[in-house]
């Protein structure tokens, strides 16, 4: 088994090296075969064609002579494990038929691993493993659980010894110097490649496109010199996949987290009206809410009452509870960790389901999220609304000039993140997602605080507009952003320590 994974590995290592010299190579022969074509057969060459030659060939090369010889030898990786857990799993156990007459002979038997009050370190002072007591008898399988970090993958490094660490330093140590081989011998190429593109008129007109290439293949030779090298250590395999089962750890650590409670906990979900919510009254009674059960609560007895259609800015310094309060209108804690409620519209919101509570109300984010697609898409992604509706939340947010500008209209592309937008065009569509939705609550969290003063005041003037008859909350990064709010709510440490009009508020505060 162990010829056939050395054979494996020659194999693939021979491929790989073929496969970058002609990725190196293959620009320059595609070129020459093309004109050398064309010169035989007596067509004439058009710039149309070579193009599309060009364009072909660069989408097929990295696939072709990146990807293949690597899958290739993943694939005889696979392969190879595939038989030795085979054969593994075939083995017979093998009897010991030694008859022990006392316990220090036990010690004696082949294969028996035995610990007596054994601790283990890495620095030599903090023990990873303590007072160990462990008696396993030869031929028995032994199944190792635990948390992340209890200390499995040490138990392996104290049974193997030195031996294994040993190996382990000298691997590290060389593959640290490697690495630094590699990226030090990198850096030549770009540069050589670089000045080649800028001098590509002076290489041609002294005729010396040989030596360039000889150049660059040299250059290329030395950077992938310490990858051969690298391939050989078998230990960086051993690591990679203590890494990778450390990986599979964390995955199912994650798969086993509890989902969001979503039944009410001890009360009973109750139906709400069709029109729910249809004045936008909210109220908090006695609220608190921790993030964990062992921390301090972060809101601590919450008790105020929003008016429907009332516009309240919320201030306070970083670590007030600010966006821990919209995180609880939103249901985004366990339920097991918050006291008291919230009421809207009279209706307890942990009395209903998470889907129908976040569905009927509107959120801005201060980080504005864009998906690659279309204005349509990202403005309306669920596509519930018609394209009347979209042109009409595009006009109130002020964006339907832009949108009519463009050939492809509710269809025109948005890269990822909005990176062909402005960010002030980026958060204006946000705002017209969130108008879309026709629902009676809207939370803004500090949706100006990434945009220059001329858009913020754009936005809060196109905000102020389109949220005439909804209940606003809004989380304020400037104050002059919610001065012209109805009442400001003032937040410290948790706490509110003000609900007034803004005009009493802010001489407080400040």
């Amino acid at each position: 088994m162990r010829e056939l994974e050395l054979a494996s590995i020659r194999r693939a290592s021979l491929l790989r090296a073929v496969n970058m010299a002609l990725f190196f190579a293959a620009m320059p022969l595609v070129g020459f075969s093309t004109y050398a074509g064309a010169w035989f057969t007596g067509r004439q060459l058009k710039a149309v064609d070579i193009f599309i030659t060009l364009a072909f060939y660069t989408q097929m090369r990295v696939p072709v002579m990146y990807a293949l010889p690597l899958a290739i030898e993943k694939l005889s990786e696979l392969r190879l494990a595939w038989h030795r857990i085979d054969k593994f799993i075939q083995l017979t156990i093998k009897e010991e038929r030694t008859l022990h007459t006392s316990d220090s002979d036990r010690y004696q038997q082949k294969g028996a691993i035995t610990m007596c009050n054994a601790s283990f370190s890495w620095n030599g002072h903090d023990d990873c493993l303590s007072s160990l007591n462990i008696d396993i008898e030869p031929g028995t399988f032994v199944g190792i659980a635990g948390v992340v970090g209890a200390g499995k993958s040490s138990l392996f490094a104290a049974v193997l010894g030195p031996a294994f660490w040993l190996l382990c330093r000298y691997y590290l140590r060389s593959s640290q110097q490697l690495k630094r081989m590699e990226s030090i011998t990198r850096s030549p190429i770009f540069g050589l490649f670089a000045s080649s593109l800028n001098g590509l008129t002076t290489i041609r007109a002294f005729k010396v496109q040989n030596d360039m290439i000889r150049a660059f293949m040299n250059l290329a030779d030395a950077n992938t010199r310490p990858y051969l090298y690298t391939l050989w250590f078998g230990v960086r395999q051993l690591t990679e996949a203590q890494n990778l089962m450390i990986s599979v750890e964390r995955i199912d650590e994650y798969a086993r987290l509890p989902q969001e409670e979503d039944n009410g906990s001890s009360k009973r979900l109750i139906k709400t009206p069709t029109d729910w919510p249809d004045r936008g009254a909210i109220e908090f009674r006695n609220y608190s809410l921790r993030y964990r059960s062992n921390l301090e609560p972060t809101l601590k007895n919450i008790n105020l009452a929003i008016k429907p259609c009332e516009k309240v800015g919320i201030i306070g310094r970083t670590g007030a509870g600010k966006s821990s309060l919209f995180q609880g209108l939103l249901r985004l804690v366990d339920r097991s960790i918050v006291d008291g409620e919230i009421l809207i519209d009279d209706i307890d919101i942990s009395r209903i389901t998470l889907n129908h509570l976040r569905s009927h109300i509107s959120v801005i984010p201060q980080q504005f999220v864009l998906f690659a697609g279309t204005l349509r898409s990202n403005i309306d992604p669920l596509d519930v609304y018609s394209d009347a509706q979209c042109w009409t939340a595009l006009e109130a947010v002020q964006m339907k000039a832009m949108a009519s500008n463009h050939p492809a209209g509710l269809l025109m592309p948005v890269t990822e993140s909005g990176s062909n937008l402005s960010i002030g065009q980026c958060q204006l569509i946000c705002l017209c997602r969130a108008i879309l939705r026709p629902s009676r609550i809207l939370l803004i969290d500090e949706a100006t605080a990434n945009i220059d003063n001329e858009s913020d005041r754009k936005l809060q003037l196109i905000i102020a507009d389109v949220a005439k008859n909804r209940t606003v909350l809004t989380i304020a990064h400037r104050l002059n952003t919610v001065t012209n709010s109805d009442r400001l709510l003032a937040l410290d440490n948790g706490m509110v320590v003000d609900f007034d009009v803004p005009d009493k508020v802010l001489v407080r505060f400040q």
